[in-house]
C-alpha cells in the first residue's frame, strides 16, 4: 500500500471519517468484565470467578478494524502458528503433538498489552505500508500505546509481531525432532526425546525478543500434556471428564466434542496409511 489513497478505498472509507477515527481512538473503546468461560460454566477456583477484562471498540471502529483484520490475515505465517488463523484451531494445534512423550508449555504474559505502538507501526512498515498509512492503522489498532485485548484486529497484529520469535525458535530447535506449535500466547514444544537441555535456549530467546514466559506457567512433563485443553500425548487423545460431561446438556459442547473425535479418527487414520 503506497498512498493513503489506496488505505481509504481498501478500507472503504473517505478521509475525514478516517481522520476522525485515527484522531479519537482512546474515546473509541469501552471496558468489559466477563467470566472466564471453561466446559461452558464460568471458571471457578477456591470460590473466586476468574475474570476477563476486555477492551472492545465501539461498532464504527469495530467495522473499519474487521476490514483491517482481512487484510492481514493474507500475510502467511510460518506452519507452527495455529491461534486465529484460518483453516487452523486449537484441536489442530494438539494434535500436532500427539505422537510425542516430553513437554514444554510455555505461556506469554500480557501477550497483546507488551506489544507497543512502535512494534505496531512497525509491522505495518514491513509489509509493505507507506509511513502515513501505517501511522494511520496504529492508531486505528491500538488503546494507550499497545493492543487491546478485544479488538478484532489484535490476535492477527500479534501473530505478525509474534512471527520473528517463531522463526528463530525453530532454528534452535532444528536437527532435534522437536514439534513446536504457538497458539496466539501458548507455547508448546514435543518431542520423543529428552529435550530439557534446549528449555533455557528456548526461554532466552523469547525473552530477547521481548516476550515474557509467565513464571508461574512454565511447565515441562512427560508422557501425557494438555495442549490447547486437550490431553495428548504417546499416540492417545483424552477430552477433559468434565467437559464430556457437559456435552450430554449443552448443544455447544457436544458438537465441539464431536469434531475433536472426528480430528482424532482422521489422524489415526493418516497415520495407519502412512
Amino acid at each position: 500500500m503506497k498512498s493513503l489513497y489506496e488505505l481509504y478505498s481498501q478500507l472503504g472509507v473517505n478521509k475525514s471519517f478516517l481522520t476522525y477515527l485515527s484522531s479519537n481512538t482512546d474515546e473509541l473503546y469501552y471496558k468489559v468484565i466477563r467470566p472466564k468461560m471453561k466446559f461452558g460454566k464460568p471458571q471457578v477456583v477456591e470460590n473466586y470467578c476468574k475474570l476477563r477484562h476486555l477492551i472492545p471498540p465501539v461498532q464504527a471502529l469495530k467495522v473499519i478494524q474487521e476490514s483491517i483484520c482481512a487484510h492481514l490475515q493474507k500475510i502467511v505465517l510460518p506452519q507452527s502458528m495455529y491461534g486465529s488463523i484460518a483453516r487452523r484451531n486449537n484441536v489442530l494445534n494438539a494434535l500436532q503433538h500427539i505422537e510425542n512423550k516430553f513437554f514444554l508449555t510455555i505461556d506469554l504474559k500480557d501477550f497483546f498489552t507488551r506489544i507497543n505502538n512502535k512494534q505496531v507501526h512497525y509491522i505495518f512498515i514491513e509489509n509493505g505500508y507507506c509511513w502515513e498509512a501505517a501511522r494511520i492503522l496504529t492508531k486505528l489498532t491500538t488503546y494507550k500505546y499497545s493492543l487491546p485485548q478485544g479488538a478484532p484486529t489484535s490476535p492477527v497484529i500479534a501473530n505478525l509481531s509474534f512471527k520473528r520469535t517463531a522463526l528463530q525458535l525453530m532454528e534452535i530447535i532444528t536437527g532435534h525432532d522437536i514439534t513446536f506449535t504457538a497458539y496466539l500466547d501458548d507455547l508448546t514444544f514435543s518431542s520423543r526425546k529428552d529435550f530439557k537441555h534446549l528449555q533455557p535456549a528456548i526461554l532466552e530467546t523469547i525473552k530477547a525478543n521481548k516476550f515474557l514466559p509467565h513464571p508461574d506457567k512454565i511447565l515441562y512433563s512427560e508422557d501425557k500434556c494438555d495442549v490447547t485443553g486437550l490431553f495428548v500425548g504417546n499416540g492417545k487423545l483424552k477430552i477433559h471428564p468434565q467437559m464430556l460431561e457437559e456435552a450430554e446438556t449443552n448443544h455447544s459442547i457436544k458438537k465441539y466434542v464431536e469434531y475433536v473425535q472426528m480430528c482424532f479418527k482422521e489422524h489415526k487414520l493418516n497415520k495407519f496409511k502412512a
